[in-house]
């Protein structure tokens, strides 16, 4: 007859109630954590592209430079000729 009847007492009923509480905020601190690397993560990929984007802007600016010397040396080179 003892097996028809499911007693819990009332500490088992709160110690079970508190164990999943405390699972609970376990997986929210660990999820909140996961958020934050993944942010982290995302913003450190971000800050990487952009100086390789400035730094790509940078040669370029330069080769256009190189560029706009050898003209102007060559142009200076056929006017003395």
């Amino acid at each position: 007859m003892a097996g028809r009847f499911d007693f819990r007492s009332p500490g088992a009923a709160l110690s079970s109630a508190l164990g999943q509480a405390l699972l609970q905020q376990e997986a929210a601190r660990r999820q909140s954590m996961l958020d934050g690397i993944f942010i982290e993560d995302k913003q450190r990929a971000q800050a990487k592209a952009d100086l390789e984007a400035q730094r790509q802007a940078k040669a370029d600016q330069r080769a256009a430079m190189d560029q706009q010397q050898t003209l102007t040396h060559e142009e200076g080179t056929f006017a003395d000729e």
